[in-house]
């Protein structure tokens, strides 16, 4: 794409000095940067759309640790949770500072602080089928706010391989310090977008 927003700008430059054709060259010049554009520009749409097709969401609240909770789960439901720091989700949240005597900006622009959201992956051998723990509750930021009550989120892709769901849920309400695991419809969510590993 750089190269060719550099080759479109020589070939304007050049029409600029053929006075004739000029206005032209320059509006097909521009009409082609706006064509290579659309077709580069990334529809993250479709890959919400795909990420989320035939998955499974369950809001865990329990008072562990996320390793903790990925001990138990793999200890009750024979997986192999593992955490990739690469695949933790970051995001960047805006604070008030608090009233401070001082610069007449420093009540206006928010501090900006980088959060980020710890993300365990189990994926089953021989099958397409993923499991994704989420943190969804660090020091009091949430990353998922249409489950606040949530402190982790268990999202299954491809749950139509996995017949044991309901095992699953049984599971992890029998784990030690979980006080809640329900199923959530992932289509209903408003920010589900802030899942998308």
């Amino acid at each position: 794409m750089f190269l060719m927003t550099i080759l479109i700008g020589k070939i304007q430059k050049t029409a600029i000095s053929n006075n004739g054709r000029s206005k032209k060259i320059c509006n097909l010049c521009s009409s082609i940067t706006t064509g290579l554009t659309k077709i580069l520009s990334l529809n993250t749409l479709q890959i919400e759309e795909d990420f989320f097709e035939e998955t499974r969401l369950i809001a865990i609240r329990a008072a562990l640790e996320g390793y903790k909770l990925c001990w138990y789960l793999n200890n009750y439901l024979k997986l192999d949770f593992k955490r990739y720091p690469e695949m933790d989700i970051g995001m960047e949240i805006s604070s008030s500072r608090g009233k401070k005597a001082g610069s007449l900006f420093e009540n206006i622009l928010p501090e900006k602080t980088e959060v980020y959201f710890p993300v365990y992956h189990y994926v089953f051998p021989f099958s397409e089928a993923n499991i994704f723990l989420y943190t969804n509750n660090v020091g009091g930021n949430i990353l998922l706010p249409d489950v606040k009550q949530a402190d982790y989120l268990l999202l299954m892709q491809y749950s139509e391989y996995m017949n044991q769901s309901e095992k699953y849920l049984n599971c992890i309400s029998a784990i030690p310090n979980v006080s809640m695991a329900i199923d959530r419809d992932v289509s209903t969510l408003k920010w589900k977008r802030n899942l998308v590993v």
